[in-house]
């Protein structure tokens, strides 16, 4: 399930983002090196991605670790869809 989650997340940050598809993987960086987000990109993209997968991240999972690359985020949302089904 964490490949494909990994997959919709990195289409969406494509098409929300408006990321070329071709300068991304799923382990491309959040921040540095990476897609260099911001705070305020980080709480935008957060947003989107409750939105999209309809669940709210808990405060605990703010956590720099939980955010380091995109595979990594989402191995964090594949936890979230797999505990509501």
């Amino acid at each position: 399930m964490t490949n494909q989650v990994t997959e919709d997340l990195m289409a969406l940050i494509v098409r929300e983002m408006k990321i070329d598809p071709a300068s991304i993987n799923a382990t491309t960086p959040l921040f540095e090196g990476g897609l260099e987000l911001d705070s305020f990109a980080v709480v935008d993209l957060v947003s989107r991605i409750e939105n999209r997968f309809g669940f709210q991240l808990a405060d605990a999972d703010f956590r720099p670790e939980n955010f380091a690359d995109i595979q990594t985020l989402g191995g964090v949302v594949a936890r979230y869809i797999s505990a509501k089904t």
